[in-house]
């Protein structure tokens, strides 16, 4: 459901931040 959320925000912002929404569903799975 997070990873729905965040890549629903990465569409609305531009493709760069899209590295950074990558790398916050990463430290999300570590938790």
């Amino acid at each position: 459901m997070t990873t729905l959320t965040l890549q629903n925000l990465t569409k609305e912002y531009e493709p760069g931040i899209t590295a950074v929404t990558n790398l916050n569903l990463t430290i999300h799975d570590g938790e």
